[in-house]
């Protein structure tokens, strides 16, 4: 099921994401800016010690999303809305559950 069409900025510090109807654009330094389609994310997971949500894609990239991203919550629901349930780690999973209905908190470091 696909996202209706919105455009939502989630920013922390000099990183920024754009949400946008077939993806995401971004800008993470020092890799610069990107854009990736919601069907070249392959796989999405957790990393506990660093608080990071990982995208990786069909053509090798990764992109990290710090848990404490302003905007998460949007980030999550286009994440949930868009990527298909097999391509999540189970624990990221549960996470982006929980910050999509915004009823948990930010995952303790």
């Amino acid at each position: 099921m696909r996202s209706r069409a919105r455009s939502v900025t989630a920013d922390s510090y000099v990183t920024s994401f754009r949400i946008v109807r077939d993806g995401m654009r971004f800008r993470v330094p020092p890799k610069g800016r990107g854009y990736v389609k919601w069907e070249e994310v392959s796989a999405v997971s957790w990393v506990e010690n660093l608080g990071w949500f990982v995208i990786q894609t069909s053509d090798n990239r990764t992109i990290r999303v710090t848990s404490r991203l302003y905007g998460m919550e949007s980030m999550a629901e286009a994440l949930l809305a868009n990527v298909p349930r097999s391509h999540f780690e189970t624990r990221a999973h549960s996470l982006l559950v929980g910050r999509a209905s915004k009823h948990s908190p930010a995952p303790e470091r």
